[in-house]
């Protein structure tokens, strides 16, 4: 008999090891229930004993409440209807779709500076403190780097974010990808929004001419783990562009796992100006 079992031995001088006993509850089978559990202590020691049921209702309490928490997030944000009528979010909207790089930028595109870091709270982006080499000399490097530490401060996650980060895996796992990628969303408008209200503020060109003319784009991948700033330079004019200068750097999106897997952004309007050095009609069809 289980040393935990709730009975008694019903023979004496018996033969083999597993010596023949019964239940104190005489309805319950000692064969198909050996420690003479309760239908509902048998249910429980199925699951592995008291801590994992206490366990499995923590975790869905939780589920209950970040769920219940993103259902309302979702509702105060449809309920808005009067946000399109505010003209201050209305413009910076329209500032945040004005700072990607589409292609009508290309042939003003100077160069381009890839985020460090693939925007997860265990590896956040980060702009480089040092120019690129192509406008390190028209720029004041230490003011460069002020405006660079100036960006890569606008996001700082709070202590509810940090701790669904390391939880939400463990208490309802389909749940994780789906509040990262908001968390991503979340991170790369912060920085337009950073970067929409340094625009005029850029301090850091030594001419006044750059200062004026040189504008900028920020981008992103639309899992948004890519994110890279371009730099424009509104006086060239688009007769004089013939074809983009070549090596070319191609950074991916993704981190390789399921839910993100590795991806080259093929709508990127720098990716797709590639096409013009191919002969191949099939391929160039396939960047456009």
């Amino acid at each position: 008999m289980p040393p935990d079992a709730i009975g008694y031995y019903d023979k004496d001088g018996q033969k083999t090891p597993m010596c023949s006993y019964i239940c104190n509850d005489t309805s319950l089978n000692a064969i198909s229930n050996p420690k003479c559990l309760s239908s509902f202590n048998q249910f429980v020691d199925s699951l592995g004993g008291t801590p994992i049921l206490w366990i499995i209702g923590i975790a869905s309490v939780l589920s209950l409440v970040i769920i219940s928490y993103f259902f309302y997030s979702r509702s105060k944000s449809s309920n808005q209807t009067d946000l399109e009528y505010d003209e201050n979010l209305n413009r910076l909207r329209l500032a945040a779709m004005e700072l990607d790089f589409v292609q009508r930028d290309l042939h003003q595109h100077i160069c381009r500076v890839h985020m460090i870091g693939n925007n997860e709270l265990s590896s956040p982006w980060a702009l480089p403190l040092v120019p690129p080499l192509i406008i390190r000399n028209r720029v004041y490097p230490e003011k460069y780097a002020a405006f660079a530490k100036e960006i890569n401060g606008c996001y700082k996650p709070g202590k509810l974010e940090r701790f669904l980060n390391t939880f939400l895996g463990y208490i309802y796992p389909p749940l994780k990808p789906l509040y990262n990628k908001r968390k991503r969303y979340q991170r790369y408008y912060a920085f337009k929004k950073i970067i929409i209200s340094v625009q005029d503020k850029m301090d850091f060109w030594r001419s006044y001419e750059d200062q004026i003319s040189i504008e900028l784009r920020f981008t992103g991948s639309k899992d948004y783990t890519l994110g890279y700033l371009d730099f424009l330079d509104t006086k060239r004019q688009k007769e004089s562009f013939e074809r983009p200068p070549l090596p070319m750097t191609i950074m991916v999106g993704g981190t390789g796992h399921f839910s993100k897997p590795f991806n080259i952004n093929r709508h990127d309007p720098l990716i797709r100006s590639v096409s013009i050095y191919l002969e191949d009609a099939v391929v160039s069809l396939s960047f456009s």
